[in-house]
């Protein structure tokens, strides 16, 4: 009360001596369309926060990686689905360092090859409230979607939703150390993984990295070789054998996988769950999802898991509907995964 009265005595002192109070110039969010033939890039560099990059209708062919290193911006297709981004070497689009407030809508990402050709990639650094969605990733040689690092970067609160994720070559969608974030109503096909959440660290005596707060919620995944959701904690050499590291452990709290409709009829796991060497998973819950398979195995539980809980279920022609071997600190003698 004392500060709006005081402000109100000051405004009409104001106004008594006549004096004119300088106005802040709204400034303007502005539109840049581009045409097949032209740079995305050029667009994104110069876009400021709360512009839009909207791609017109066509084929953008064989471009390179483009960097966003502007937060706040919005990319999108003029009309969903018919922005078609195909073929080039790398990732479509590599977020930078400190990216927040971006939003990637209604692009086709196809047939991008090379190392770690995929759609959307932010590794080894941190990002913040990236929003995907209503995309579609198409027969890219490496993951529809990376997220993640080695350990010493966190991303927080990705939303991944509606996309179409299909015949990528590693995962359809992977979060590695993405924390309070979701993936939902997305429909994954293909690949060796469906969909990864991992917690991860690979560097000597960093301690540990504790990773919380993912939901997988109401997506369609099928037709993963190894398996269609993976949910894994590894503290190990980044590549195979997988050595153990050094003063280095992950944990992976609370991921929350319900409401899935995975289809894994002659391909792998329906789910794995998954505590490797010094990497810990606490408290998944795998609730209210459908499991089919054509005699194949529902979900597993290996490692160093705690506390899973796999509840209200629906398993079609899975044997075994469920396989646990979760422990403390035991691991199951078959090796690491993938093996």
């Amino acid at each position: 009360m004392v500060k709006r009265k005081i402000f109100s005595v000051l405004f009409a002192l104001v106004l008594a001596l006549g004096v004119t109070l300088p106005m802040a110039t709204p400034v303007m969010a502005a539109t840049y369309y581009v045409a097949p033939g032209d740079s995305i890039q050029a667009a994104v560099d110069s876009a400021s926060w709360g512009d839009t990059i909207i791609l017109n209708d066509g084929t953008f062919n064989d471009y390179a990686t483009v960097t966003v290193g502007t937060s706040g911006i919005t990319i999108k297709a003029a009309n969903p689905g018919q922005a078609i981004l195909h073929g080039g070497d790398g990732p479509a689009f590599r977020l930078a360092d400190g990216l927040s407030d971006v939003a990637f809508e209604g692009l086709v990402i196809q047939n991008r090859t090379g190392w770690r050709g995929g759609g959307i990639e932010a590794w080894d650094r941190t990002t913040s409230n990236i929003n995907v969605r209503n995309n579609q990733f198409l027969n890219n040689t490496y993951n529809g979607i990376l997220v993640g690092s080695e350990g010493g970067y966190i991303h927080t609160n990705w939303t991944v939703r509606s996309n179409v994720v299909t015949g990528n070559g590693f995962a359809g969608i992977e979060l590695t150390n993405v924390q309070d974030s979701e993936i939902r109503g997305n429909t994954v096909a293909g690949g060796t993984v469906g969909i990864l959440v991992q917690a991860r660290n690979t560097i000597a005596d960093s301690g540990v990295v504790t990773i919380g707060g993912v939901r997988v919620m109401g997506n369609t995944v099928s037709g993963a070789v190894w398996t269609g959701v993976y949910i894994l904690a590894m503290a190990s050499g980044p590549t195979e054998p997988f050595d153990p590291i050094g003063g280095a452990w992950a944990t992976l709290e609370g991921v929350m996988f319900q409401g899935n409709s995975v289809d894994q009829s002659d391909a792998g796991w329906g789910a794995w769950v998954y505590g490797y060497l010094e990497g810990y998973i606490d408290n998944a819950r795998v609730i209210r999802n459908t499991f089919t398979s054509d005699d194949g195995p529902g979900v597993g539980i290996f490692g160093n898991a705690t506390n899973t809980k796999v509840v209200n279920n629906t398993f079609v022609n899975c044997a075994p509907e469920v396989t646990d071997y979760g422990e403390d600190t035991k691991l199951p003698p078959y090796g690491p995964p993938g093996e």
